[in-house]
């Protein structure tokens, strides 16, 4: 069939997806907290497809015969420019519908607050928490001719500022807000809160005290991390050292995105393209929080109590009605087949499962297939348990799970 009108670009249509995701946000039939969710989730979509997809197109880019998509017939090189001009839209979305949002929960008494609109009290209050327990964590970067460009780790917070020193000459001050760093402080006494980078913002300042800051900003770098683990592998190399080597490269590789909260100078833009190897198509402006990974733990830190008529009730996987619990589980799986459908269904059944085998005397050998993991995983603690006992346990783990490489790793 020669006609592919009917077709679309792969990264085009997936980015059509995410639109979908962050729409969701504007839906007044979803609970106010789950509208947020959305918001959020459509970021780290987003992050994630520079990450890997166009990471993956950058890199053919580079090559002297680019390969072509077998849908529209576009080299990497189109394809990042018609990727780079369909997202600049979905931020000025994303902004819109999170102020849409945010301004909800301001008439809800729930406030992300910007440093200026604290109280006098709620000033004192924020800045001894950031002196007592901030403060000391920071490590600024003063850049000029003496000192090296740092290297700006991926999805990482950084304040970016212009300096000028006593001579009048211009430097620039790099300061990384890594995850040690609490994402938001909760305004004490209320269920307010204000964004971390927004407090050290202020106190920028007191960081570079022989410079006056001319402007200053608060940017986030997205770097390639589509790292290919099967190439150059040695067949005699340990498999979960050769990941470990490669995982390692993945932080170092070059950068596919620059974020940031306001129009930069010319001189910062100059000076960010420069040592980042950009182009100005790889800034995004967007003026609502850069990283809304901190929408998930906001019941946590405010209160849940707060957030339960404005979000979905917990979902609780049913129990499945093919076995009785109270019962031995190798009994009856013994005497029938036990189909069980994840996450509709508790995984307790199978959690209980592996723990009867753990003990039970007639079981010399377990297998399984793990692909991801808990932080806290009650499956491990069971098959270490069999081990204990005695038991050959044998347990496949996918080392190659996008993104949770470095936990199985480390199971």
């Amino acid at each position: 069939m020669s006609d592919i009108n009917y077709m679309q670009n792969r990264e085009l249509s997936w980015l059509k997806f995410n639109e979908r995701v962050l729409e969701k946000g504007k839906l007044e039939t979803l609970p106010l907290y789950e509208r947020l969710k959305f918001v959020s989730i459509f970021d780290s979509n987003l992050t994630e497809f520079f990450m890997v997809r166009v990471g993956s197109l950058t890199d053919l880019s580079l090559l002297k015969n680019q390969p072509r998509d077998n849908k529209m017939g576009w080299s990497a090189s189109e394809q990042l420019d018609r990727i780079y001009q369909d997202v600049r839209p979905l931020y000025a979305m994303k902004d819109i519908i999170f102020y849409e949002v945010e301004k909800r929960f301001r008439e809800i008494g729930i406030s992300n607050l910007k440093y200026d609109e604290l109280n006098v009290e709620e000033k004192k209050w924020v800045d001894n928490y950031y002196l007592n327990h901030i403060h000391p964590l920071m490590s600024p970067n003063v850049v000029h001719k003496m000192h090296q460009f740092p290297f700006m780790e991926n999805k990482i917070i950084h304040i970016v500022a212009e300096l000028v020193d006593k001579e009048g000459k211009t430097c620039y001050l790099i300061l990384p807000i890594r995850g040690n760093i609490p994402k938001l402080i909760k305004i004490d006494g209320t269920t307010n809160y204000i964004m971390m980078e927004e407090v050290i913002l202020n106190f920028a300042e007191s960081l570079v005290p022989n410079y006056q800051i001319k402007d200053k900003f608060i940017v986030r770098v997205t770097r390639n991390s589509d790292i290919n683990l099967e190439q150059n592998s040695d067949e005699d190399e340990d498999y979960k050292k050769y990941v470990k080597k490669i995982l390692k490269n993945r932080r170092r590789l070059a950068a596919v995105r620059l974020e940031v909260n306001k129009t930069l100078s010319n001189k910062v833009e100059k000076f960010l393209i420069k040592n980042l190897e950009l182009k100005k198509e790889n800034i995004y402006i967007t003026s609502s929080p850069i990283d809304l990974g901190y929408v998930w733990g906001l019941p946590n830190t405010l209160g849940a109590e707060h957030f339960t008529e404005i979000a979905h009730n917990k979902f609780t996987p049913r129990k499945t009605n093919m076995v009785d619990e109270d019962l031995s589980l190798m009994a009856q799986i013994e005497k029938k087949d036990v189909f069980l459908s994840y996450p509709y269904e508790s995984m307790d059944t199978l959690i209980k499962l592996i723990r009867e085998a753990a003990v039970d005397p007639r079981v010399f050998s377990i297998k399984v297939t793990i692909y991801r993991l808990a932080s806290n995983s009650q499956l491990v603690r069971y098959l270490l348990r069999a081990a204990d006992e005695g038991k050959e346990v044998t347990a496949l783990m996918e080392l190659r799970a996008r993104f949770d490489e470095e936990n199985n790793i480390d199971y």
